[in-house]
């Protein structure tokens, strides 16, 4: 049957044909017993109405639904495309380990954890004993009062868990049974010891959007991301990193599970990508790419980025984490280029600059990936460099020029000694840079940090929910 944007358009358009046919109608029997100006009869004139009503209408009715029906598609993309930039453009939360709890009823509340970078913690304690990764939990409806006060074996184990993991924030998803985990959640946290060493900082609490994440954990991208993980517990690694950085996870969701817009079921697919496409560049222009954190499927919705290049710096940057746990055992790491030791500046980010990753990058692809690493470099970010710049939209190879601009006592035209097109090239040059340098302010600034976080965080332990 039709959809319901078809349906709506249709019973408009019937309405108005409806009255036009009417009017005809009346028009034609008012000339009753008069001679029409072409010399036809009235009878004449009814039956051409008919005949025009039968023939001739349901054509221009197809026709004015089928324009309705566009107009309204536009309209529900255009809400489709300005609602995906809000959800894109949300306020990461950086810096935090976070435990993911995807709530259920009959099956439990499944649980995953991430550290800082949205990498999956083994759920192992500090004695190297399994962590549970399902919760029983016995809420209100099933009968039961033992764990609704936080308290049982469900409150322990939750409370094990933080203790091992050292978990900044519990993101619960705000799907089926959300509210009664999220209350249980809240209850367990407010029976945390205060005088215990990983109780010091306050364990915060974000009841988040879940919708897509039951689709996205048995999808095939999942699988290849998540090899090892039970497709069950997919969805809480999804639940946790959405908080840390919407714009990471969200891009991997099928557009029609976001849960955002209007009539999305009701357009079509290619219409739909093309439309989050669209949204994902853009928002990739506005903040660009964090490569410390940044998953797959956003390196590869990046300008200029190509597969190869994409799984070149995902390797590099396993193989530099790889570093970086062996230099907290042995206190000094060895660069994969220049077999040099060094201590590392910025401990946890894998990259030091970007000049380090373009590096690891001619080692690995040679001068072809070299060439497509150029072609992208102002859109990937290193966070912490030791290039201030790096921080920034600004390519390398204007960093001097840059320089320059930010020298109170320098004045750099961009006309200096050029002439036609390559005077024009270069003040647009020189244009954008001085953009880039008054719109970042402090370099280490993200673009959205006035923005609010996708869900709000309880201080605390209380919890503060609203929808999506």
């Amino acid at each position: 049957g039709p959809s319901s944007l078809e349906a709506a358009a249709a019973a408009a358009l019937a309405e108005a044909t409806r009255r036009a046919c009417g009017a005809l109608r009346r028009r034609a029997e008012g000339g009753e017993g008069r001679a029409c100006a072409c010399g036809l009869r009235d009878g004449i004139v009814r039956r051409s109405v008919d005949e025009t009503v039968r023939r001739i209408l349901p054509g221009m009715l197809r026709e004015a639904w089928k324009r309705r029906v566009e107009a309204a598609s536009e309209v529900a993309l255009e809400v489709f495309s300005s609602n995906l930039r809000s959800l894109f453009l949300a306020r990461p939360l950086t810096g935090v380990r976070t435990l993911g709890i995807d709530p259920g009823y009959r099956s439990g509340c499944k649980v995953a954890a991430v550290d800082a970078e949205g990498r999956v913690i083994a759920m192992r304690g500090q004695e190297g004993k399994r962590l549970p990764t399902t919760l029983f939990p016995t809420f209100p409806n099933d009968g039961g009062h033992g764990a609704e006060d936080g308290g049982g074996k469900a409150g322990e184990d939750l409370r094990k868990i933080l203790s091992s993991l050292s978990i900044d924030v519990v993101a619960v998803g705000n799907g089926t049974a959300g509210i009664p985990c999220a209350r249980f959640v809240a209850k367990a946290l407010a029976r945390l010891p205060r005088n215990i060493s990983p109780f010091q900082k306050s364990v915060r609490l974000a009841v988040v959007p879940e919708t897509g994440a039951s689709q996205y954990s048995v999808s095939e991208k999942a699988a290849s991301e998540l090899p090892g993980l039970p497709a069950t517990h997919r969805g809480a690694v999804s639940i946790a990193r959405r908080l840390q950085d919407p714009l990471k996870e969200f891009v991997k969701m099928d557009p029609k599970s976001i849960g955002i817009g209007m009539y999305q079921h009701d357009l079509g697919d290619q219409k739909l990508r093309r439309a989050r496409r669209e949204a994902v560049e853009w928002c990739i222009a506005t903040v660009g790419v964090d490569v410390a954190t940044a998953s797959r499927p956003l390196l590869l919705a990046t300008p200029g980025v190509t597969p190869t290049l994409a799984d070149a710096i995902l390797r590099a940057r396993e193989a530099e984490y790889r570093l970086k746990r062996r230099d907290r055992v042995t206190g000094e790491c060895q660069m994969t280029t220049g077999l040099r030791k060094r201590r590392r500046r910025r401990r946890g980010r894998p990259f030091d600059s970007r000049a380090e990753l373009r590096r690891l990058v001619e080692a690995e692809l040679g001068a072809e990936g070299l060439q497509s690493f150029d072609e992208a470099a102002g859109f990937l970010l290193v966070k912490g460099s030791e290039e201030p710049l790096d921080e920034t939209f600004i390519h390398p190879r204007d960093y001097a020029l840059a320089r320059r601009l930010q020298t109170p006592s320098e004045h750099v035209k961009g006309n200096d000694g050029m002439g036609g097109s390559a005077q024009t090239t270069e003040a647009g040059r020189v244009d954008y840079i001085k953009r880039c340098l008054e719109q970042c302010g402090p370099l280490s600034q993200d673009p959205r940090r006035n923005a609010p976080h996708i869900a709000p965080l309880g201080p605390d332990h209380r919890i503060i929910s609203r929808s999506p």
